[in-house]
């Protein structure tokens, strides 16, 4: 198949926006490499974002610990999807970091940390249940 041929085939089934950005590449490695660089460039984007969104998280945004706690794991598995990880003590500093700001709050995290018991991830939900 010669080049063309193929850079035609990958094209076409692409969305006509899509098709406008990479019609001038006429050989297929170019046109695979510069897909590739653009889906790098992606995927790095994505997992900013993400990373953006994990920052951003707060208890006071759900209606239960359990549904906060299921977005939290989802975003550390778009993460991941994304080559990027959180590993346990960033995401225990996220979720203590991010509890509401009100008195009781505050004094909740602090017994927690001062007793031991915020020295898991499991930990910290056991007791925010």
């Amino acid at each position: 198949m010669n080049n063309g041929k193929a850079s035609g085939q990958i094209t076409v089934m692409m969305e006509p926006t899509m098709q406008l950005r990479y019609q001038e590449y006429k050989k297929r490695k170019e046109l695979w490499d510069e897909i590739m660089g653009d889906f790098e460039k992606i995927v790095k984007l994505d997992g900013q974002h993400e990373l953006e969104t994990m920052v951003l998280w707060n208890l006071e945004s759900y209606s239960s610990v359990a549904e906060s706690i299921s977005a939290q794991d989802a975003i550390i598995g778009d993460l991941a999807i994304c080559d990027g990880t959180i590993d346990n003590n960033l995401q225990k500093f996220y979720i203590l970091s991010n509890l509401p700001k009100s008195d009781k709050w505050k004094m909740f995290k602090t017994s927690l940390e001062l007793s031991g018991k915020a020295d898991s991830v499991t930990k910290i939900i056991t007791h925010l249940q």
